[in-house]
Protein backbone atom coordinates (compact mmCIF):
# COMPACT_ATOMS: atom_id res chain seq x y z
CA UNK A 1 0.00 0.00 0.00
CA UNK A 2 1.38 3.44 -0.89
CA UNK A 3 2.32 5.49 2.16
CA UNK A 4 2.08 9.25 2.65
CA UNK A 5 5.05 10.30 0.49
CA UNK A 6 4.00 8.10 -2.45
CA UNK A 7 0.43 9.36 -2.17
CA UNK A 8 1.63 12.98 -2.13
CA UNK A 9 3.74 12.42 -5.26
CA UNK A 10 0.73 10.76 -6.87
CA UNK A 11 -1.46 13.76 -6.01
CA UNK A 12 1.17 16.16 -7.37
CA UNK A 13 1.32 14.23 -10.64
CA UNK A 14 -2.47 14.18 -11.02
CA UNK A 15 -2.63 17.88 -10.10
CA UNK A 16 -0.11 18.94 -12.72
CA UNK A 17 -2.16 17.04 -15.31
CA UNK A 18 -5.74 18.11 -14.56
CA UNK A 19 -5.88 21.00 -12.07
CA UNK A 20 -7.16 24.15 -13.79
CA UNK A 21 -6.66 22.42 -17.17
CA UNK A 22 -9.38 21.99 -19.81
CA UNK A 23 -10.87 18.52 -19.39
CA UNK A 24 -11.75 17.16 -22.84
CA UNK A 25 -13.59 14.15 -21.47
CA UNK A 26 -14.21 12.44 -18.16
CA UNK A 27 -15.45 8.97 -17.24
CA UNK A 28 -16.79 7.91 -13.86
CA UNK A 29 -17.30 4.16 -13.94
CA UNK A 30 -17.62 3.23 -10.27
CA UNK A 31 -21.20 3.12 -8.88
CA UNK A 32 -20.58 5.67 -6.10
CA UNK A 33 -19.59 8.41 -8.56
CA UNK A 34 -21.60 7.62 -11.70
CA UNK A 35 -23.90 10.62 -11.12
CA UNK A 36 -21.00 12.78 -12.32
CA UNK A 37 -21.44 11.39 -15.83
CA UNK A 38 -24.47 13.67 -16.19
CA UNK A 39 -22.37 16.80 -15.56
CA UNK A 40 -21.88 18.50 -18.93
CA UNK A 41 -18.41 19.89 -18.25
CA UNK A 42 -15.96 18.92 -15.54
CA UNK A 43 -13.37 21.32 -14.12
CA UNK A 44 -10.84 20.53 -11.39
CA UNK A 45 -10.22 23.19 -8.77
CA UNK A 46 -7.66 21.29 -6.71
CA UNK A 47 -5.96 17.94 -6.15
CA UNK A 48 -4.35 17.09 -2.82
CA UNK A 49 -3.53 14.23 -0.50
CA UNK A 50 -4.45 13.62 3.12
CA UNK A 51 -2.71 10.68 4.71
CA UNK A 52 -3.06 7.92 2.14
CA UNK A 53 -6.11 9.38 0.36
CA UNK A 54 -6.39 11.51 -2.77
CA UNK A 55 -8.92 14.35 -2.87
CA UNK A 56 -10.05 15.83 -6.21
CA UNK A 57 -12.11 18.99 -5.75
CA UNK A 58 -14.47 19.79 -8.59
CA UNK A 59 -15.82 23.23 -9.49
CA UNK A 60 -19.29 21.88 -8.67
CA UNK A 61 -18.47 22.10 -4.96
CA UNK A 62 -18.03 18.34 -4.76
CA UNK A 63 -14.97 16.25 -3.94
CA UNK A 64 -13.99 12.80 -5.14
CA UNK A 65 -12.07 11.06 -2.36
CA UNK A 66 -10.18 7.88 -3.21
CA UNK A 67 -8.11 5.49 -1.14
CA UNK A 68 -5.95 3.00 -3.03
CA UNK A 69 -5.91 0.35 -0.31
CA UNK A 70 -3.90 -2.61 -1.67
CA UNK A 71 -5.06 -2.73 -5.28
CA UNK A 72 -5.94 0.77 -6.46
CA UNK A 73 -3.56 2.78 -8.60
CA UNK A 74 -3.57 6.21 -10.24
CA UNK A 75 -1.62 6.60 -13.49
CA UNK A 76 -0.80 9.61 -15.64
CA UNK A 77 0.08 8.89 -19.27
CA UNK A 78 0.47 10.61 -22.61
CA UNK A 79 -2.54 10.15 -24.89
CA UNK A 80 -0.62 7.80 -27.18
CA UNK A 81 0.47 5.47 -24.36
CA UNK A 82 -0.93 1.98 -24.82
CA UNK A 83 -2.43 0.27 -21.78
CA UNK A 84 -0.97 -3.22 -21.38
CA UNK A 85 -2.58 -4.36 -18.13
CA UNK A 86 -6.08 -5.64 -17.40
CA UNK A 87 -6.94 -3.52 -14.36
CA UNK A 88 -10.49 -2.19 -14.09
CA UNK A 89 -10.87 1.48 -14.96
CA UNK A 90 -12.69 3.55 -12.32
CA UNK A 91 -12.05 7.19 -13.26
CA UNK A 92 -10.56 8.85 -16.34
CA UNK A 93 -9.74 12.51 -16.98
CA UNK A 94 -8.52 13.32 -20.48
CA UNK A 95 -6.77 16.59 -21.30
CA UNK A 96 -5.22 17.81 -24.54
CA UNK A 97 -1.97 15.91 -23.94
CA UNK A 98 -2.41 13.50 -21.04
CA UNK A 99 -4.79 11.11 -19.31
CA UNK A 100 -5.13 10.62 -15.54
CA UNK A 101 -6.77 7.34 -14.60
CA UNK A 102 -7.71 5.49 -11.44
CA UNK A 103 -7.59 1.71 -11.67
CA UNK A 104 -9.05 -1.08 -9.53
CA UNK A 105 -9.78 0.99 -6.41
CA UNK A 106 -12.98 0.21 -4.51
CA UNK A 107 -12.91 2.98 -1.90
CA UNK A 108 -14.25 5.92 -3.93
CA UNK A 109 -16.59 8.45 -2.35
CA UNK A 110 -18.29 11.61 -3.64
CA UNK A 111 -18.99 14.29 -1.03
CA UNK A 112 -19.67 18.00 -0.88
CA UNK A 113 -16.28 19.68 -0.54
CA UNK A 114 -17.26 21.33 2.72
CA UNK A 115 -18.07 17.89 4.14
CA UNK A 116 -14.73 16.21 3.38
CA UNK A 117 -14.08 16.01 7.11
CA UNK A 118 -17.00 13.57 7.40
CA UNK A 119 -15.35 10.99 5.14
CA UNK A 120 -15.02 7.63 6.91
CA UNK A 121 -11.21 7.62 6.54
CA UNK A 122 -10.40 11.33 6.80
CA UNK A 123 -12.47 11.95 9.94
CA UNK A 124 -10.23 9.59 11.93
CA UNK A 125 -6.89 10.94 10.71
CA UNK A 126 -4.33 12.50 12.99
CA UNK A 127 -2.14 15.39 11.76
CA UNK A 128 -0.80 14.80 8.25
CA UNK A 129 2.93 14.23 8.65
CA UNK A 130 3.60 15.92 5.28
CA UNK A 131 1.68 19.07 6.18
CA UNK A 132 3.77 22.17 6.80
CA UNK A 133 1.55 22.88 9.80
CA UNK A 134 2.60 19.64 11.53
CA UNK A 135 5.71 20.29 13.66
CA UNK A 136 7.94 18.15 15.87
CA UNK A 137 6.43 19.76 18.98
CA UNK A 138 2.99 18.55 17.85
CA UNK A 139 4.32 15.01 17.56
CA UNK A 140 5.89 15.17 21.03
CA UNK A 141 2.56 16.36 22.39
CA UNK A 142 0.76 13.42 20.81
CA UNK A 143 3.37 10.95 22.09
CA UNK A 144 2.76 12.28 25.60
CA UNK A 145 -1.03 12.27 25.33
CA UNK A 146 -3.13 9.82 27.35
CA UNK A 147 -4.46 8.38 24.11
CA UNK A 148 -1.04 7.21 22.91
CA UNK A 149 1.63 7.31 25.64
CA UNK A 150 1.14 3.66 26.71
CA UNK A 151 1.00 2.23 23.17
CA UNK A 152 4.02 0.37 21.81
CA UNK A 153 5.77 2.26 19.04
CA UNK A 154 5.55 -0.64 16.61
CA UNK A 155 1.77 -0.35 16.52
CA UNK A 156 1.53 3.37 17.18
CA UNK A 157 3.55 4.34 14.11
CA UNK A 158 0.99 2.54 11.92
CA UNK A 159 -1.97 4.17 13.67
CA UNK A 160 -3.33 6.82 11.28
CA UNK A 161 -5.11 8.49 14.19
CA UNK A 162 -1.70 9.19 15.75
CA UNK A 163 -0.20 10.76 12.65
CA UNK A 164 -1.41 10.26 9.09
CA UNK A 165 0.78 9.03 6.26
CA UNK A 166 3.10 6.52 7.94
CA UNK A 167 3.31 2.84 7.07
CA UNK A 168 5.50 -0.24 7.34
CA UNK A 169 8.72 0.92 5.70
CA UNK A 170 8.58 4.36 7.31
CA UNK A 171 7.98 2.76 10.72
CA UNK A 172 11.13 0.68 10.24
CA UNK A 173 13.18 3.72 9.23
CA UNK A 174 11.90 5.81 12.15
CA UNK A 175 12.69 3.14 14.74
CA UNK A 176 16.13 2.50 13.22
CA UNK A 177 17.18 6.15 13.23
CA UNK A 178 15.72 6.62 16.71
CA UNK A 179 17.58 3.56 18.04
CA UNK A 180 14.38 2.23 19.59
CA UNK A 181 12.66 -1.16 19.72
CA UNK A 182 9.08 -1.50 18.43
CA UNK A 183 8.02 -2.74 21.88
CA UNK A 184 9.05 0.57 23.50
CA UNK A 185 6.27 2.87 24.74
CA UNK A 186 6.38 6.68 24.66
CA UNK A 187 6.02 6.86 28.47
CA UNK A 188 9.34 4.98 28.75
CA UNK A 189 11.25 7.66 26.83
CA UNK A 190 13.13 10.62 28.24
CA UNK A 191 12.82 14.05 26.66
CA UNK A 192 15.87 13.65 24.40
CA UNK A 193 14.51 10.35 23.09
CA UNK A 194 11.11 11.94 22.49
CA UNK A 195 12.78 14.74 20.53
CA UNK A 196 14.82 12.25 18.51
CA UNK A 197 11.88 10.10 17.49
CA UNK A 198 9.70 13.15 16.77
CA UNK A 199 12.39 14.47 14.45
CA UNK A 200 12.67 11.06 12.77
CA UNK A 201 8.88 10.91 12.30
CA UNK A 202 8.76 14.39 10.76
Amino acid sequence: MPEGPETRRMADSISSTIKKKPIISAKFLYPTIQTLNSVKSIAIDDVLSKGKSIIIRLDTGQSIITHNQLYGKWTVNLLKTKITHNRKLRIEFTTEKKVARLWSATDIVLLKSDEEHKHHYIKNLGPDILSESTHEKDIISRLNSKLFYKKNLGGLLLNQNFVAGLGNYLRSEILFFSGLLPSTRPNELNYLQLKKISKAIK
